[in-house]
């Protein structure tokens, strides 16, 4: 028998302690930034919708209006085709989050909220979106068996 390597997570203790409304300050922020860093965040929020929604529900006025944003942003009319995909790429990840977001109890019961959905529905180009994220949402549920996961 060999020596035996034992791997030990000194950061584990912080992760778990995070303050959660400090975070979501950066998340906001992550909201404004670059294409690749609004990417990740979008992906945050969908997990951080799950793991904590009452935070998320504190801030929903805030992350709704920087969603909302993104999905009217406007190119110019100059833009190259890789601009455009990268845009329709930012559309369909903030309307993936919006949703996660939306299905949190009481989120449907702001207007902020309830005033992008119905904008959602409304133009055509976000509500072809919208329906190809809830196709995929459909699916993955099909494929995935439902799980109780204990994060502690």
């Amino acid at each position: 028998m060999g020596p035996f390597k034992h791997t030990v997570d000194d950061g584990l203790d912080l992760r778990k302690a995070v303050e959660i409304f400090e975070y979501l300050n950066n998340v906001e922020l992550g909201l404004k930034d670059t294409y690749d860093i609004k990417m990740l965040t979008y992906l945050i929020l969908i997990r951080l919708s799950d793991l904590c929604p009452s935070a998320i529900l504190q801030r929903l006025e805030n992350i709704v209006g920087l969603l909302k944003e993104t999905c009217f942003t406007k190119l110019k009319s100059n833009a190259v085709k890789q601009e455009f995909e990268k845009q329709d790429e930012l559309r369909r990840s903030a309307i993936r989050a919006f949703v996660a977001i939306y299905r949190i109890c009481d989120a449907d019961k702001d207007a902020v909220a309830n005033e992008l959905m119905n904008s959602i529905k409304t133009m055509p180009e976000l509500q072809s979106l919208y329906e190809s994220v809830m196709e995929s949402n459909k699916i993955i549920n099909e494929l995935l068996p439902s799980m109780e996961v204990d994060f502690n």
